[in-house]
Order: C-alpha cells, then sequence, then structure tokens
C-alpha cells in the first residue's frame, strides 16, 4: 500500500511539471515579436517599382523611372530594411 502512495505522488509530480513545461513553452512562442502590419520605402524623385517579386525570404523591387537608377532593390520583408542593392548596367 506504501508503495502505490509513493507512486501515485511520483506520477502527480511528473504531470506538474509536464504542465509547467508545456505552459512556459507556448509563453515563449507567444512572446515572439511580429512583423509590422505595413513597411514603406522611400523611393527618389522620380522613381517607381516596374516589378516585385520574392525571391527566399527577400522582396526584390526593380527601380525605373526618369532620373532614377535602374536597379534592384532587395528588402527583408519583417523590417522594411534595404538589404541588397543591384545596380543594372543599361
Amino acid at each position: 500500500m506504501q508503495a502505490l502512495k509513493v507512486l501515485v505522488i511520483g506520477m502527480g509530480l511528473v504531470i506538474v511539471v509536464g504542465v509547467a513545461v508545456v505552459a512556459v513553452k507556448l509563453g515563449q512562442l507567444g512572446g515572439e515579436e511580429k512583423p509590422p502590419e505595413s513597411v514603406k520605402v522611400t523611393l527618389g524623385s522620380g522613381c517607381r517599382v516596374a516589378e516585385m517579386d520574392a525571391v527566399a525570404n527577400r522582396l526584390a523591387l526593380r527601380l525605373e523611372g526618369v532620373g532614377c537608377p535602374a536597379a534592384v532593390l532587395l528588402l527583408d520583408p519583417r523590417t522594411g530594411a534595404v538589404v541588397g542593392n543591384i545596380g543594372v548596367a543599361p
């Protein structure tokens, strides 16, 4: 009878610890930084986005326009930061 009590208490402790671990992990997942709702990219005067495409985990924007150097901007879609600029020769 004594062994049964020890076994039941031990299994109860395992359940409590397991629930605590699951709660902590769910809290960590819920605390991840969310990407912004919208990102604003400022282009030079006369520039416009001619094409846009997703490349791996980047957003590629092909720019063209009067007074705008032909280029492809690579952006981080979460922050809107320019992570690359590829000049295109005419």
